[in-house]
């Protein structure tokens, strides 16, 4: 009996105790995991850090030219692991530019890269920016006398000299040569023009003729300006287009008139349709940019500058540029 008793106590005492301990194991589990669970916690806010944000202002009026700076952009963000807002304005107003540029600045993006326009308000509003902590590069256009942190592009000063230089050759360094634009008011024409004249008043046997540009009064078109140059020099020998949409115009006006005379014809950009007029002997020599290099260039600096490496960046940054003969459109060969 006592024997049978003592059994009994033990099985009782023995399976208090595995309960005793199971609650105490169900009242810790959870404690012990949670410090495992924390152990071995990665934490998303801490470890993905968020993209940095780039937009890209591009003039839609420019479509082969800045498609090729977009694709090379794209491909860049890529790369360079950030994320690219590509907004196209409807022309290369300043009314434009800012536009795009306030929504921008509203939206908080990390930079901004921007074909400019030398305005004063598009200066006031990459100030804006720069004051809100928004970096902003320009390209292929200049906006100088704004706080911008470094402009990428051709150095068009530099381009007017080597046309003007193979203009000369081809007229032995004696004629009359035309300006065909907006010469006073475009930052990249000015540019141009003032490496033309740098070129050309070594040579005084070189004649330039601006026709009127256009003012607040009247607009004067390309087939306005080869008129009006035509009329008071019909033996011109040479026209210089500073707008590469302007050359195909240039072209018809010439050819729609009754005198016939050859004129040489000299673009500062080598698209498709120059290309083309190239071809057909319509076009004499174009200079071709390098709109790849810019857009893979630019968003070089802007993740150099966000990420405070290698500071300050440069002034400017200078792309290639290469002239462009009939020789050359018939390979092909319109971009380095």
């Amino acid at each position: 009996m006592n024997k049978w008793l003592m059994i009994i106590v033990l099985t009782i005492f023995s399976a208090s105790m595995l309960f005793s301990f199971y609650r105490i194991y169900l009242i810790y589990k959870p404690t012990m995991t949670t410090l495992q669970e924390i152990e071995n916690y990665t934490n998303p806010a801490f470890d993905e850090v968020p993209k940095k944000r780039i937009t890209l202002i591009i003039p839609g009026t420019r479509q082969e030219q800045m498609e090729l700076v977009e694709q090379e952009a794209l491909a860049s963000a890529e790369a360079l692991d950030v994320h690219l807002d590509v907004k196209k304005t409807l022309n290369e107003t300043a009314q434009e530019i800012v536009k795009e540029m306030e929504v921008a600045i509203s939206s908080k993006t990390d930079g901004i890269i921007l074909y400019g326009v030398d305005d004063l308000n598009v200066r006031q509003v990459i100030n804006k920016a720069i004051k809100k902590g928004i970096a902003v590069i320009t390209i292929g256009n200049d906006v100088p006398h704004s706080l911008r942190k470094t402009y990428v592009g051709s150095n068009h000063q530099f381009s007017g000299k080597i046309m003007a230089n193979t203009i000369m050759e081809k007229l032995d360094h004696k004629g009359s040569v035309g300006i065909i634009g907006d010469y006073q008011t475009s930052f990249m024409n000015t540019h141009r023009l003032l490496g033309i004249n740098q070129s050309f008043q070594e040579y005084p046997s070189i004649e330039v003729i601006y026709p009127l540009a256009s003012n607040q009064d009247r607009i004067w078109t390309a087939p306005d300006q080869t008129n009006e140059v035509l009329n008071q020099y019909p033996a011109i020998d040479a026209f210089i287009v500073l707008n590469s949409n302007d050359v195909s115009k240039v072209v018809s006006t010439i050819k729609s008139r009754v005198n016939k005379q050859k004129h040489l014809i000299y673009s500062f950009d080598a698209t498709e349709e120059v290309l083309q007029l190239m071809k057909e002997s319509e076009v004499e020599v174009a200079l071709a940019h390098d709109y790849q290099q810019i857009g893979a260039k630019s968003m070089d600096l802007m993740t150099q500058w966000l990420a405070a490496d290698e500071l300050p960046l440069p002034m400017e940054r200078y792309t290639s540029i290469h002239m462009v003969d009939e020789l050359d459109s018939n390979d092909g060969d319109a971009h380095e």
